[in-house]
């Protein structure tokens, strides 16, 4: 098991990231940043702004593929 902790602003660049690979219709990056994402959404569980834009980019991502 992976005890890598990631911080705030690492986060918030994997979001920013998957959500540019979503726009572009890059499935497979899409869907690796995804898996990455979802491995460490955990540790960021505190902070509201977070997940609500995790929840808003993963309908998307649903939407889309």
């Amino acid at each position: 098991m992976d005890a890598h902790i990631i911080e705030k602003e690492e986060m918030i660049t994997l979001l920013s990231s998957w959500y540019n690979a979503i726009i572009s219709q890059h499935i497979i990056k899409a869907k690796h940043l995804k898996k990455e994402i979802d491995r460490n959404i955990h540790s960021i569980e505190g902070d509201s702004n977070i997940s609500i834009y995790y929840s808003l980019l993963n309908f998307r991502y649903n939407l889309s593929f």
